[in-house]
This record gives structure tokens, sequence and C-alpha cells, in this order.
């Protein structure tokens, strides 16, 4: 009994073996036609970041497949909802932000990317501050659709939204970016 189970088994596992994973395909078994993996077509691209009341301009570059590096600047009237450890929710509006970013894309359609973000905003002292950045984008035709959640914060003896912040951490996230490629090259 366990003879014929395990030629069952053989004649049931080696028709798969032909359909493994490799990087080229062979279409045609008389006459070989070989199929490389798309490589993408872009070392460089210029995108627009739109966001509520707010733009800007980015640049990054292509350093593996996956992986890009790169940059944006813009600024704006942005409403950004914080989270406070010790003091709850507050809106602050962010007048200027410069980002440095690395994106990784998992698929062809959706990426992740990491990065510092050094924004301004409006308050009755204006508070210039610098904390991590991570945001997760879907694209959707060939415009890029996500949110970013930055922080901590380290609010130490700032003013912010007319209020001090002594010592406390805070947390935001984007309402919505909307990233639109302006040129690749």
């Amino acid at each position: 009994m366990k003879k014929l189970l395990y030629i069952f088994l053989l004649f049931l596992v080696l028709p798969f073996a032909c359909f493994t994973q490799t990087d080229t395909t062979i279409t045609n078994v008389t006459n070989p036609i070989v199929v490389e993996k798309q490589q993408p077509t872009f070392k460089n691209q210029i995108d627009l970041d739109v966001q509520f009341l707010g733009v800007s301009l980015g640049y990054k570059h292509r350093l593996y497949n996956n992986w890009f590096v790169g940059g944006r600047i813009g600024g704006g009237f942005i409403f950004v909802p914080f989270y406070f450890r010790n003091n709850g929710l507050d809106i602050g509006i962010e007048f200027f932000h410069a980002y440095f970013t690395i994106q990784y894309f998992i698929t062809n359609n959706i990426f992740v990317e990491f990065g510092t973000i050094l924004p301004a905003f409006f308050a009755e002292n204006p508070a210039i501050l610098i904390a991590p950045e991570v945001g997760g984008y879907f694209t959707v035709k060939k415009i890029q659709i996500g949110i970013e959640f930055v922080g901590p914060y380290n609010f130490s003896n700032r003013i912010a939204g007319g209020y001090l912040y002594s010592g406390d951490i805070g947390y935001s996230i984007s309402l919505l970016v909307v990233k639109i490629p302006l040129k690749k090259w």
C-alpha cells in the first residue's frame, strides 16, 4: 500500500516540477525564444506631490531595480493632525517641508517610503523640527496615492498651535498625498 502511495505522489508532483520559477521563459520547444524579465526603463524621475492645500516638487534616482533615493521640497497651507503623548490631539499648519527619502517598490503598483522630514509650522513662535517618516503608496494608472506617518517629533520647549509642549512627543499623519510623475529619463 505504501509503494502505491509513493508512486501516486510521484506522478502527482512530477508534472508540476516543470512549472518552477525561473528568470527566463522558453515559449517554444522546437524554436526556443527566450523572454527576459522586463527591466525598468528610467533611472531618474521628477514628481509633483499634491497634498490638501500644499504642493512639493520631488526628484528620485534609481539605485537598483526596486530601490530609489531622492528628496522633495515644498510648502503651502497644509493641515497636519497631531497626536501628542501628553496633550492629546491638535492641528498644526505646515508652511514648508523638506524630505530625504528612500523608496522600495514591493510590486510595480505598491511601494513604501522611508525618510526624514524637516517641516516648519505656523504658530505664535514658528517651530522647525526634524522627524522620521514612513509612507505607503499604490499606483493607479500613472498617479501614486498614499499616506505618510511622521514621528516621533520631539517638542522640547517648543510652541506649536499656541500651546507650549514642553518635552512632549508628537506624531502626525498626512491626510492624502498624490504623486504625479512629470518627467522620467
